[in-house]
């Protein structure tokens, strides 16, 4: 009975260890084909991320510099610690021990984008805030700033505020605005997006700028005289022209007059209109209402396959992976196989 009994113990053994192995390689092919893909779309979320705090940076805490090397040291400095939701600091009136984190953080990221954004050079007469959510990197345009009541048109008066948005736009779909050091050993370097843009082309791949542009609108309802003057309007059909006059403008040349050239492309653009469906705020009071009327800018990229780009002098990608598809390959074992996914060649 004992020597039956090894002999299926080894028997499980062997099949536990293949169904390992069988695991192992599946897992392993899984990550070595996302990997690449994913660390390159975390450097555009990187990119993006860095970003808003040259777009939207106050300074959260201060410290004095002992040594001038431009850090915050830990072990030789102090700092007063803030708490954003509160905008209180150590020591204000009000302030209580749950508030802030007990680490130095170097900004604020309020939303608001205002002349102290350090990137910027141009002067903002224009409440727009920024966040960054589930669609990438958020803008959000107040609609009474640049429509009249119930119209689609934008007020002449507002052109070039509104060229001052597009320049933003303009510089944060391009990642103009960032450059991310990477530290190694004692060597640093700055990432930029021609960098990534190179690396990409080797390997057949681009970056895909989108910018979709949302329209909003509150719940209250078009006039009828409005709503007849522009065929049957509703606040439906109102926010969605309201989205398309922002693409056509910042697509346009009408920026030049004010020195502010936008390079902006009608492709990277979608437009939608939500109208009084997706409310920030209460639309029972005039203020919630206000916030309601909004046009949403939404930044994002994304990473594709292009077969125009040139490998060599004569050869485009098309080419070249068709090649490398049509490629006779050496057929391997099973084992071997195996072995080469869990890196035992």
């Amino acid at each position: 009975m004992s020597k039956q009994t090894k002999g299926k113990s080894t028997w499980l053994m062997s099949y536990a260890d293949l169904f390992t192995l069988l695991l192992t390689a599946f897992l392993l092919s899984v990550v070595l084909i996302n990997e690449m893909e994913n660390s390159l779309f975390m450097t555009i979320d990187t990119l993006l991320s860095q970003g808003l705090k040259f777009l939207d940076g106050d300074p959260a805490e201060t410290y004095t510099d002992m040594n001038g090397n431009g850090k915050f040291d830990e072990e030789i400095e102090q700092f007063i610690d803030c708490d954003q939701k509160y905008e209180l600091c150590f020591g204000d009136p009000g302030w209580n021990e749950e508030m802030g984190n007990g680490k130095y953080d170097p900004y604020y990221l309020d939303g608001k984008i205002d002349n102290k954004s350090k990137f910027l050079n141009v002067e903002i007469k224009t409440p727009i805030s920024i966040n960054k959510g589930t669609k990438g990197l958020q803008i959000t345009i107040p609609g009474d700033e640049f429509f009249n009541s119930g119209r689609a048109e934008i007020n002449r008066q507002s052109y070039e505020q509104l060229c001052v948005v597009g320049k933003i736009v303009s510089d944060a779909i391009q990642f103009k605005y960032i450059q991310v050091p990477q530290v190694q050993d004692t060597l640093v370097t700055f990432y930029t997006i021609d960098t990534l843009k190179s690396n990409l082309s080797k390997m057949c791949q681009r970056i895909v700028e989108k910018i979709r542009i949302e329209g909003h609108t509150d719940n209250i309802p078009i006039t009828k005289r409005l709503a007849k003057q522009w065929y049957n309007q509703t606040n439906l059909r109102l926010s969605s022209a309201r989205a398309l006059s922002v693409v056509e403008f910042w697509s346009s040349n009408s920026c030049n007059q004010y020195n502010l050239p936008l390079e902006l492309k009608q492709e990277w653009f979608t437009t939608v209109g939500i109208g009084e469906f997706s409310p920030i705020a209460d639309n029972q009071i005039p203020e919630g209402r206000r916030k309601n009327r909004r046009v949403e800018v939404f930044i994002d990229a994304n990473i594709e396959i292009d077969s125009t780009i040139k490998v060599k002098d004569d050869m485009t990608c098309k080419e070249y992976l068709k090649r490398q598809t049509n490629a006779p390959k050496l057929e391997k074992s099973f084992l071997e196989n195996i072995k080469e996914k869990i890196g035992m060649n």
